[in-house]
């Protein structure tokens, strides 16, 4: 994905955001979200990572809202985030869901045996 958009900056498909605490200082977290393909106003989340040593610091929130207000700009419909089901993914989930983010979708093992796929999912605009 990252190399798409560094091939074509121009291109919608993948969009990225760096969080840093000034220029010259390394990231401390990135995110990336697009277009889904063949749907109209709807964007996906594929990632929202921080730095485990930054974590608990709203960089994360920070990113959600950058992308969030970009999609509003764009006038976006909706987003969609995935994440797996893994006991380990639950400070993950609980942050979309302290963010709005409502639970859609739940495909039990889907990456793997007892890995499941959780979906969240925003809507932006008039309901």
């Amino acid at each position: 994905m990252f190399e798409s958009f560094v091939a074509h900056p121009e291109s919608d498909e993948y969009n990225w955001v760096v969080y840093r605490e000034n220029e010259s200082a390394p990231p401390l977290g990135f995110a990336c979200y697009g277009p889904a393909s063949l749907a109209v106003g709807t964007y996906d989340l594929y990632w929202i990572v921080v730095d485990k040593n930054h974590q608990d610091k709203k960089i994360g929130t920070a990113l959600l809202e950058f992308i969030e207000a970009d999609l509003s700009s764009r006038s976006a419909r909706q987003l969609y985030i995935e994440t797996s089901d893994k006991p380990q993914y639950a400070p993950t989930r609980a942050f979309y869901e302290r963010r709005g983010y409502a639970l859609v979708a739940h495909f039990r093992d889907y990456y793997d045996i007892e890995d499941g796929k959780v979906i969240y999912f925003k809507g932006f605009g008039a309901d």
